[in-house]
């Protein structure tokens, strides 16, 4: 199963739509969310600090700060095609 990366911190308001987007579009498309919390490590937290919530798959961001809900879904449906996983 694909599995993406919710980079992100508690109390972000932008991580918090991030996660309920993905939450929607799972029901469509079949994958799993890890997320992580950023301030858990210094190196992540210095690394996305300004520029989350940022959604990785296979260590290439998809997308970054203001999740644009129809280019997700893009990505999603390329991901799914690139896995061989019918939608």
């Amino acid at each position: 199963m694909v599995e993406l990366i919710l980079y992100a911190r508690e109390g972000c308001h932008l991580c918090e739509e991030a996660e309920l987007q993905l939450k929607v579009l799972q029901t469509s498309f079949p994958f799993n969310v890890k997320q992580i919390d950023i301030e858990t490590d210094d190196q992540l937290n210095l690394k996305y600090g300004l520029s989350i919530p940022v959604i990785e798959y296979k260590g290439q961001v998809i997308q970054e700060g203001k999740i644009d809900t129809g280019k997700l879904i893009l990505s999603l449906q390329k991901i799914m095609e690139d896995n061989g996983c019918t939608i």
